[in-house]
């Protein structure tokens, strides 16, 4: 099954892909918020693109747990697609570790993508029981 992983930030959000069968993720885009606000037309043409059967949303702990669930909600009721929540504590700082090698101009928005994918990561190893 193809997921698509969103990491919903105030500015920007990133987004990534994987499957179920392979129990891969890989960072895919990052896309403005403020774009977000007036109409989910960039994600809507991923989906189509990319046929999903799942989206995941990274909610963290802190003040913006309530954004991100109102975006996940807001998905859910745009596209009809099974909507899952998952827990996104540190995976910006994850993100940011693994890109810091990277040129300024790619590393600083791509790192968004990036955390997305650890998201979805996280998301895909709770399916694989442990043996």
């Amino acid at each position: 099954m193809t997921v698509i992983s969103f990491d919903y930030g105030l500015s920007h959000t990133g987004v990534a892909i994987g499957s179920t069968e392979t129990g891969l993720a890989e960072p895919l885009t990052v896309i403005h918020t403020s774009a977000l606000n007036k109409d989910l037309g960039e994600i809507a043409k991923l989906i189509k693109s990319h046929q999903p059967e799942k989206l995941i949303v990274g909610v963290s702990e802190k003040s913006s747990a309530l954004k991100s669930l109102n975006f996940s909600s807001e998905l859910k009721k745009t596209f009809s697609l099974p909507v899952e929540i998952s827990d996104e504590t540190l995976s910006s700082k994850e993100a940011e570790e693994k890109t810091r090698h990277w040129k300024k101009s790619k590393g600083k928005l791509f790192r968004h993508a990036a955390a997305a994918a650890i998201i979805l990561d996280r998301w895909l190893s709770d399916l694989t029981p442990v043996p």
